[in-house]
């Protein structure tokens, strides 16, 4: 419910509101799709401005659950020091920038 309320709110899709999440955080996103109107869909995603209370919503849904492949860690690491806990609880959300509105030369 709480990814379909944010949705509501900005008046998107739920799918916009996973992705503009990851945008937020500074995740590459890599999302796939061959139909031209979900292609569009995903790109309006860049523009979909999260406050502070949706992020706080958002990260409340952590279960603490990652999904590593192993062959991806350094020999000798384990999955607690591969993964960058302190960096990801330290992670504060920066308010966009207010639009800046183009003026002509």
């Amino acid at each position: 419910p709480v990814i379909a309320e944010i949705a509501k709110k900005h008046g998107v899709t739920p799918a916009q509101i996973c992705l503009s999440f990851a945008l937020h955080r500074g995740l590459v996103v890599l999302a796939k799709s061959v139909k031209p109107s979900r292609i569009e869909e995903n790109l309006k995603a860049t523009q979909v401005e999260l406050d502070s209370e949706d992020m706080r919503q958002l990260r409340g849904l952590d279960k603490n659950l990652r999904f590593l492949r192993f062959f991806m860690m350094k020999e000798g690491l384990t999955a607690e020091e591969f993964w960058d806990v302190k960096g990801d609880e330290a992670f504060t959300v920066k308010q966009p920038e207010e639009k800046r509105q183009k003026t002509e030369d």
